[in-house]
């Protein structure tokens, strides 16, 4: 069966073409943090927002961070792919910074992204990657820039 060579350790892109992050707290912690502010001190609420966002710790996400999360996400049909998803979850979990995957995961990762609701920049950055031709969002380094400017 045919495999895909994938790089787990890149990062995706925002429109920008800098590396997407995500905050690591959950709901309860964003929650607890806005409880701990005195509201009267700030001059807006977004003032107070913009703090409390600051205070995050933020994570550039790889192509393996959105991949396990993906193979992980409950699609409605967990009763009869949930072992087969498990396993390719533990396939995404390795040290290794590329992985192969055979064409019926990567058919199973693209038909999962379509279903949970990540972004449209999200989406197409990863069904590239799946497809075999990389990121089109990715960086270009200086000097290729300057030759396609001239």
């Amino acid at each position: 069966m045919p495999k895909t060579k994938i790089n787990l350790i890149q990062h995706l892109y925002d429109d920008e073409q800098k590396p997407i992050e995500e905050h690591n707290e959950t709901v309860r912690s964003i929650l607890q943090r806005f409880a701990t502010k005195d509201i009267k001190k700030y001059d807006s609420t977004k003032a107070l927002l913009n703090e409390v966002v600051g205070e995050f710790s933020r994570k550039e996400m790889t192509v393996q961070d959105y991949l396990k999360t993906v193979a992980l996400g409950d699609v409605g049909d967990k009763d009869e792919k949930g072992v087969a998803d498990f396993d390719l979850y533990m396939d995404l979990r390795t040290d290794k910074s590329e992985i192969q995957l055979d064409d019926d995961q990567v058919d199973r990762l693209k038909y999962k992204m379509k279903q949970l609701n990540l972004s449209t920049m999200v989406i197409g950055q990863l069904n590239s990657i799946l497809s075999g031709k990389g990121n089109p969002m990715k960086p270009q380094p200086e000097a290729k820039k300057t030759e396609k400017a001239e």
